[in-house]
């Protein structure tokens, strides 16, 4: 999702997971609150509480190119 720099709910990021057979991710929106928590990820619409969207954040982005030099 980081790489497409576009808005997501935690319902595609739980389908995009899924469809790569990445397993272990049942509660994907405590996982999402927990990345807002902590910064990575920033809500940007959230004017329907039942479907927010997210962006991987500046922090997030920054992280991810770390990991990646590494």
């Amino acid at each position: 999702m980081a790489e497409k720099e576009i808005d997501w709910t935690w319902i595609m990021l739980d389908r995009a997971l899924a469809i790569r057979g990445i397993e272990g991710f049942s509660n994907v929106a405590n996982i999402v609150a927990s990345l807002v928590n902590n910064g990575m990820v920033e809500a940007v619409y959230i004017e329907n509480t039942s479907k927010p969207r997210y962006r991987v954040s500046e922090q997030g982005h920054q992280l991810l190119r770390e990991n990646n030099d590494n």
